[in-house]
């Protein structure tokens, strides 16, 4: 069993607190993603799952083996805990080929000869990169470099690997393409990933289940759709739209909620009190922009991107919203139009504590780090 398992892990630096304690089961096989914005805690909590960073409290263990315990002054080094990294600057040899880079960990281990030959040939077919055993690092892209710290690791049979933002090195389309290959090795191996991204498109696409971190906190543990459709709380929604969440103050009134001067319906089966105030949140990719709507607007400025069509508008109350409309349209600025706003693309969020409201009415429970 390759599971991983934090026991209220916590982690401070002086009187700083890096991470709150934690409690997060990842299971066999899976692709789990820790996300957030930078200094959130998720580096932290990989480096102490590896041994690089020791906690200050909790318990840890792998493969239902305890490689740290606070209370029993357990702390089993690095190199036994069966854990591969691969490293954000990718940690290459620059005087070793990619054969000998690959092969390097085998060597420490005392696996030489045919036999180590053999699985360094393996990983690199199997990563595509073959054909540049004998290139130095120097002599590599980007892309062929990450795959060469990915295949150091494949290679020496690792169980679990951790992956630090491993991919924001790279250019646009290289990222697109390593995505690709994750997946694929992924499914391949049967590996247990832990990964580290703060870019919500490689965590919404990779993932099988994501920790979403915010001042070292856990905010939300799920998989991608969960989390992305039902966010606990509006910093979630946030961080996770692909798009820039239009956010906008409302009342329930009616049996809907009133903006300025539009009128949103609500789900049928929300129970919301009259008079309350809300936070409504609004993605951009699901509205649409007629000439009759929910809310009447302006177009500020529109410009077609690619096979998209990206435009501000401003309502009467003063609002700026964005609209990705998925064609290409021709929105001249000063027209007037109205957004229009399907029920189930609204989300809904407590004005006080912006925790979401279901719709049921009922406010989503903060999360108590435990998943």
């Amino acid at each position: 069993m390759t599971r991983i398992f934090l026991d209220t892990v916590e982690k401070r630096f002086g009187d700083s607190v890096a991470v709150a304690p934690m409690s997060l089961d990842i299971a066999e096989g899976e692709f789990f993603s820790l996300v957030g914005p930078s200094g959130c805690g998720k580096t932290t909590t990989m480096r102490m799952i590896g041994g690089l960073e020791t906690p200050t409290s909790g318990r840890i263990s792998v493969c239902e083996t305890t490689v740290f315990d606070a209370a029993r002054g357990v702390s089993t080094p690095p190199s036994s805990r069966g854990i591969g990294m691969v490293f954000q600057s990718y940690a290459l040899w620059p005087h070793m080929t990619v054969h000998q880079n690959v092969s390097f960990g085998l060597d420490v281990r005392g696996i030489r000869g045919s036999k180590a030959a053999s699985r360094v040939k393996t990983t690199l077919e199997q990563l595509q990169i073959a054909h540049l055993a004998d290139r130095y690092p120097g002599e590599l892209s980007g892309g062929q470099q990450q795959r060469v710290a990915l295949a150091r690791e494949l290679t020496v049979g690792a169980r679990i690997l951790q992956l630090d933002e491993p991919l924001s090195n790279l250019d646009a389309r290289l990222r697109m393409e390593m995505r690709v290959e994750l997946k694929r090795l992924h499914a391949e191996t049967g590996a247990t990933f832990v990964y580290v991204t703060h870019d919500q498109m490689e965590a919404l696409t990779l993932s099988t289940r994501m920790a979403v971190m915010r001042d070292g906190i856990v905010q939300q543990v799920g998989t991608p759709r969960e989390i992305y459709e039902t966010p606990a709380n509006l910093f979630v929604a946030e961080f996770l739209s692909l798009n820039r969440l239009n956010k906008l103050s409302g009342v329930v009134e009616n049996g809907g909620v009133r903006i300025g001067n539009a009128q949103l319906a609500l789900p049928r089966d929300a129970v919301l009190h009259h008079g309350q105030d809300v936070i409504v949140g609004l993605r951009p990719d699901e509205l649409r922009l007629e000439s009759e709507g929910d809310i009447a607007c302006k177009v500020v400025q529109s410009f077609i991107a690619g096979a998209t069509t990206l435009t501000t508008v401003e309502t009467e109350t003063g609002y700026t919203l964005n609209v990705v409309e998925p064609e290409r349209r021709e929105h001249t600025p000063g027209r007037q139009l109205s957004v229009l706003c399907s029920v189930g693309a609204m989300l809904l969020f407590n004005s006080d504590t912006e925790m979401r409201i279901s719709c049921g009415g009922v406010e989503t429970p903060a999360s108590d780090a435990k998943a």
